[in-house]
């Protein structure tokens, strides 16, 4: 009998389920993905003129006068994502429809990856 159950164990897959591993992400590229939503939907305000210029990589990461807006690996403390989402001060854009919510979590993700230049 004790050896029907532990075959029976064994054709049914072992003794425990096999753990299911969690799929990383891809890594959102910042050159393909993040700097042309930021230049189509932020670029006409953050542009070169203004104190937040978000025309590459390193304006982005120097931030403006209120210091930096990207804090890499932590979207909730980098000002960046709190104003697109709409907390932290005015929603940006501010004179504009907000993001979708597809385009925040993408800006989201790339800033809890670390925020690379890729």
């Amino acid at each position: 009998m004790i050896l029907m159950l532990a075959a029976g164990l064994l054709l049914a897959g072992g003794f425990a389920a096999e753990p299911q591993t969690k799929k990383e992400p891809e890594m959102v590229s910042f050159k393909k993905k993040i700097k042309p939503l930021l230049k189509r939907r932020c670029g006409s305000c953050h542009g070169s003129s203004g104190s937040l210029n978000l025309r590459s990589y390193k304006s982005l990461m120097k931030g403006g006068k209120s210091g930096k807006v990207i804090i890499p690996k932590n979207s909730a403390k980098s000002l960046l994502y709190k104003r697109i989402i709409g907390k932290g001060g005015a929603r940006m854009p501010r004179s504009k429809p907000p993001l979708k919510k597809s385009d925040k979590d993408l800006i989201k993700l790339w800033i809890d990856q670390g925020a690379k230049d890729n």
